[in-house]
């Protein structure tokens, strides 16, 4: 792994990297929350990972965004993703490497859906109501670990 890679990020080092400026045609920004190394992040802020999330919503599926994050990853050396899927069966997406990795989240539910129910303020996902027709919405976190620190050896 090259330097350049395994080092620490600060805030504003996050949004200029190539995998961070990837944007799928006609979608537009909605949200940005950004963590630089060693600032704490995750539920407990205990993680020291560099983090950028945004939210994004488009004309394209949730499929499309994902083939597009395949093609652009693949380009700029990243091995193929994987799908993921938590308790919920909430599918998402995620490429690793080295250090780093990517997860593509699908944010639109259904209306019917246990998740869909609760109040918008809880869910934090978008109904496809709450869109223009046809329209998606996703998120895309970038994350870099903190390299492990060995010191000195004997």
């Amino acid at each position: 792994m090259g330097d350049e890679r395994s080092r620490e990020l600060g805030k504003d080092d996050l949004g200029s990297l190539p995998e961070t400026i990837l944007r799928p045609p006609a979608c537009r920004l909605t949200y940005e929350s950004a963590a630089a190394s060693r600032e704490g992040t995750g539920f407990d802020n205990l993680d020291p990972s560099a983090v950028l999330d945004r939210y994004f919503q488009g004309l394209q599926s949730f499929e499309e965004v994902v083939q597009w994050f395949e093609e652009q990853l693949n380009r700029l050396g990243w091995p193929a993703g994987g799908k993921v899927e938590n308790s919920t069966g909430q599918v998402w997406y995620r490429w690793r490497r080295d250090l780093e990795s990517i997860d593509l989240i699908d944010r639109l539910v259904e209306a019917g859906s246990s998740v869909g129910q609760l109040p918008r303020s809880l869910r934090g996902f978008r109904l496809a109501s709450e869109l223009p027709a046809g329209w998606s919405c996703w998120s895309v976190t970038y994350r870099r670990a903190v390299p492990p620190d060995l010191g000195e050896l004997p």
